[in-house]
C-alpha cells in the first residue's frame, strides 16, 4: 500500500472512531399495553402545537399537515384528518375520516389507523416530559367517485409527549432544531 493510501485509510479509521464514539443510541421502553389508555386523536387532529426547547423558549404553532409519499416516483401527498375516533371495542384502533391532496386533486377518505407499536424513550431532552412514539398501520379508502383514487395502505409514525400532569400531546420539543421531524 502506498503512503498516500495509508494516510487515507488512517484518516477514515479516525473519522469512523469519532463518529462511533459520539453516536448516541436512543433506548426506549415498551409502552404498547399503556398507549391504549391515551387518545391518539388529540395528536392527529390538533390545530396547533406547543413547541419548546431546552432553553425554555415556548411558542404555539399551527400543526403542519401530515405528509406522505405515494407511488414509484414518491409523489408527495398531504393528509388532513377531519375526524379521528378511538374505537370503543379496540382501543388500539381509530376510525378516521379526512381528505388527501396530491398536486391539485383533493379527495375524501375513510379508514382506520391501528397502533402496532408504542415506546417511551428512556431519556428526554427536557426532563419534565416523557417522550415517545407510536407506529401505526394505516388503511384509507378514498372516495371512488373521484378520478385517480384508490386505497392508501402504509405506516404512520408519530411522536408524542406526556407531561408531569399526565397530559398527552404532540411532540413539539426542539421544534426549531436541525433534524426535527414528526409524522
Amino acid at each position: 500500500m502506498t503512503p498516500f493510501l495509508q494516510q487515507i485509510a488512517s484518516f477514515l479509521v479516525a473519522v469512523l472512531m469519532c463518529v462511533q464514539s459520539f453516536a448516541q443510541e436512543t433506548t426506549s421502553t415498551d409502552f404498547f399495553d399503556t398507549i391504549k389508555t391515551y387518545n391518539l386523536s388529540t395528536i392527529l387532529t390538533a390545530d396547533s402545537i406547543l413547541t419548546e426547547d431546552r432553553e425554555g423558549w415556548k411558542d404555539t404553532h399551527k400543526r403542519a399537515e401530515i405528509i406522505g409519499f405515494i407511488g414509484d416516483n414518491y409523489q408527495r401527498f398531504f393528509i388532513h384528518f377531519v375526524s379521528v375516533i378511538q374505537n370503543p371495542s379496540n382501543k388500539y384502533a381509530y376510525l378516521v375520516y379526512g381528505k388527501t391532496r396530491v398536486k391539485e386533486t383533493v379527495c375524501s377518505f375513510q379508514g382506520t389507523i391501528t397502533i402496532k407499536q408504542a415506546s417511551i424513550y428512556d431519556s428526554c431532552e427536557i426532563s419534565t416530559y416523557k417522550q415517545g412514539f407510536v407506529v401505526c398501520d394505516v388503511l384509507f379508502y378514498e372516495d371512488n367517485t373521484h378520478p385517480s383514487t384508490g386505497v392508501i395502505k402504509g405506516e404512520l409514525k408519530s411522536k408524542f409527549l406526556i407531561d408531569k400532569q399526565g397530559h398527552f400531546r404532540y411532540d413539539g420539543l426542539m421544534f426549531v432544531a436541525d433534524g426535527y421531524s414528526n409524522n
